[in-house]
């Protein structure tokens, strides 16, 4: 069995956690979506920026959010409770560049769904 060794906190760290992929998505993008809180944990302690849009204007909190995985609607709100600048959910760098998107959308989304589980 092979053992694997603690990743060390380096300065590149948030350049690699943050490194986009040519449709924009991040690590971050891949994790939250498919329900990987854990590892959305470790990407955001290691340096990743939550507010990052990839191609289509998303950040990691929409795909997560909208991927039709409950485990994604539980990473979305870990990640808006827990990330700086999200506390609305916004996908301001989206609705900057012009995407229809409304800033704190996914927030709203969000709260309905509480609502509605209740």
């Amino acid at each position: 069995m092979t053992r694997m060794r603690p990743v060390r906190q380096t300065n590149s760290a948030p350049s690699l956690v943050n490194h986009k992929n040519v449709s924009g998505n991040t690590p971050l993008h891949w994790a939250a979506p498919n329900g990987h809180l854990s590892c959305v944990k470790a990407l955001v302690a290691a340096g990743a920026d939550s507010s990052i849009t990839n191609e289509a204007g998303h950040d990691a909190v929409y795909e997560a959010k909208y991927s039709g995985k409950e485990d994604g609607k539980e990473v979305a709100q870990w990640i808006l409770a827990n990330c700086a600048g999200l506390e609305k959910g916004t996908n301001a760098h989206a609705t900057e560049e012009g995407a229809n998107v409304e800033e704190g959308s996914v927030a709203a989304d969000m709260d309905s769904d509480q609502t509605e589980e209740t």
